[in-house]
């Protein structure tokens, strides 16, 4: 299928070319933009029982090219990569960085990622092709070294004051070690051998005051369906206080043959904060239904650590994060956050699991002027298991130039 769309796009192309040829083609190549990221990042995971520890450093990134638009069209092209297998020991297991040989070792990996048509007018925005996706539940997921991208349709539509909507129909994923795209529902099960494609519908309503509402639905024929509600509000106390609060409504059901089997459960939950002085605080619940989530490409749960989160089968989680930024005091572009959560299961019955606490300490610096895009992250969780259960520890620095 992917094969005739790609013809279809060059075919697109080569008529843009064509049509406004007239009005200086070459202007659209000479005034594009080259954008994308620089990262080298080590990640390391320690566990104090028999889970075998695993340890990467790499250094890659994405590098994509846009045309300037010509009568609202533009291409775009973009790939990813990431390197430096070969200094890692591969007694240490892969933690993510890269992609896996045969043996389960460390194993670099480049590809041609992102290439699409886009047009741009009349208040909407249309993408054909491999293209990176922004929606609540299906996303770059960008936490490693390089994002997930989609072979999908994508309009997003802002004709109506205070409301975007949004529609897609994506066909395959790329995920973020592999170098070739496959279908959706493949990557849900591998044993499903016939190609569902994800139909999404999204709208967002930035009510009068300081309220945000917005509503997604995710449909994947025979396999399940997910409807997601999430709502944000802010109030402006006076110049200092700001009081913020959230709701996040998740269903997830199977749906037709339930090709991955049968699904019925949500995430219920959402958070209280005040915010003054560069310092914000936010306390967050929420509850899990009687299965755990199928989580496949991104998602936006409640609670969502370093290592964890709000996604097991009759689970609640309580939460709290403290974030301040040093601006306040001068040091600007650095900031900070201490994140804990506790995440309870039942001790018995067919969802019963060890109850556990993780802690998350992070540092971050934004250099500025002649270094501006430049990044220093610092990231460590502490995993407690109630129980008996395995503890661990997550460390990981992040180093990223944006251009």
């Amino acid at each position: 299928m992917w094969k005739k769309i790609g013809l279809t796009i060059m075919l697109l192309v080569a008529m843009t070319a064509v049509s406004f040829a007239a009005d200086d083609l070459a202007s659209a190549f000479k005034e594009g933009k080259i954008s994308g990221n620089i990262r080298s990042y080590y990640f390391t995971r320690d566990f104090d029982k028999k889970t075998a520890d695993t340890e990467d450093f790499a250094i890659g990134g994405v590098l994509n090219a846009q045309t300037a638009p010509l009568k609202g069209f533009s291409v775009s092209v973009g790939f990813k990569t990431s390197q430096g297998a070969s200094w890692n020991d591969d007694d240490m297991g892969v933690h993510g960085l890269f992609a896996k040989d045969s043996k389960g070792d460390h194993e670099n990996y480049t590809a041609l990622n992102q290439y699409y048509l886009q047009f741009e007018g009349f208040d909407t925005k249309v993408k054909f092709g491999a293209q990176n996706i922004t929606t609540p539940w299906l996303n770059a997921h960008d936490i490693r070294l390089t994002p997930n991208t989609y072979r999908a349709l994508s309009i997003v539509n802002k004709s109506i004051p205070k409301v975007e909507l949004y529609a897609y129909y994506v066909d395959e994923i790329m995920t973020r070690t592999s170098t070739e795209f496959q279908s959706m529902s493949e990557s849900i099960s591998s044993k499903i051998t016939d190609e569902k494609p994800v139909i999404i519908g999204g709208i967002v309503w930035k009510a009068p005051g300081a309220l945000k509402i917005q509503f997604w639905d995710y449909y994947t024929q025979d396999v399940h369906n997910m409807a997601y509600m999430r709502a944000d509000y802010s109030y402006k106390l006076n110049k200092d206080y700001t009081l913020l609060a959230g709701l996040r409504l998740f269903n997830q059901d199977d749906v037709g043959d339930a090709l991955a089997g049968e699904i019925d459960t949500y995430m219920a939950g959402g958070s209280l904060g005040v915010k003054a002085y560069g310092a914000r605080l936010d306390l967050l619940y929420a509850k899990v239904g009687d299965d755990s989530l199928v989580i496949q490409w991104g998602h936006n749960k409640v609670i969502a650590q370093q290592v964890y989160g709000s996604d097991k089968a009759d689970q609640d989680s309580y939460g709290a994060k403290l974030f301040y930024d040093f601006g306040q005091i001068g040091l600007k572009g650095l900031s900070s956050y201490v994140y804990y959560a506790t995440y309870d299961t039942p001790d018995s019955g067919k969802n019963a699991s060890q109850d556990f606490d993780e802690i998350d300490l992070d540092l971050q610096y934004k250099f500025d002027k002649s270094l501006k895009g430049l990044s220093l992250r610092l990231r460590h969780a502490i995993v407690q298991k109630a129980q008996g259960g395995e503890d661990l520890t997550d460390s990981r620095v992040y180093l990223q130039y944006v251009f």
